[in-house]
C-alpha cells in the first residue's frame, strides 16, 4: 500500500496559489485565486500562480505549459481555436484526494 506522500507526489496536478508577504497561500482544488486573496486578505503586492504535485510554485505561463504537457486541461474548456490557451482554475481536471 502506498503512503499518502507517495500518493500525493505520484500524479501531476495543479492547485491555485497566491504569494503574499513572503508566504504561499494554497487554495483548495478548484478554488479561484480571488477567493484565496480574499480569505488571506492579500489585497496588495501579491503574485497569482499554481503549485504542482511536487510543491513548486509556477506562474500562470509556466503552469499553462505544465498543464498542457501533463494533459491537465479539462477538454470542455477551450478557446475559439479549440485549444486551452489560457489557464484558469476551473479549467483544470480535478483529482480525487
Amino acid at each position: 500500500m502506498k503512503s499518502f506522500k507517495e500518493f500525493l507526489f505520484e500524479d501531476p496536478y495543479l492547485r491555485s496559489a497566491v504569494k503574499h508577504g513572503g508566504k504561499l497561500h494554497l487554495g483548495n482544488q478548484g478554488e479561484p485565486h480571488a477567493d484565496i486573496i480574499h480569505k488571506h486578505k492579500a489585497f496588495d503586492n501579491y503574485t497569482k500562480g499554481y503549485v504542482n504535485h511536487k510543491g513548486h510554485f509556477l506562474d500562470s505561463k509556466k503552469a499553462n505549459e505544465y498543464a498542457a504537457k501533463h494533459d491537465l486541461h479539462d477538454q470542455g474548456e477551450v478557446n475559439r481555436y479549440g485549444r486551452p490557451s489560457v489557464l484558469v482554475t476551473h479549467s483544470l481536471k480535478k483529482r480525487d484526494f
